[in-house]
């Protein structure tokens, strides 16, 4: 699954480019994470967890 982005496109080696951003920011991202997830915003990856 390609972080932050369609689930049928692998990610880019650094990254997507919201992980990139947010790592300039200063984001850091755990074994098995991206920085989306580090900063919380795995909650609203999706848009049908956005209802629930």
């Amino acid at each position: 699954m390609g972080q932050d982005g369609d689930e049928d496109q692998p990610s880019p080696p650094a990254g997507s480019p919201i992980s990139q951003a947010l790592r300039r920011l200063g984001a850091v991202a755990g074994a098995g994470e991206d920085e989306f997830s580090a900063v919380g915003l795995h909650r609203h990856r999706h848009n049908e967890a956005w209802i629930a």
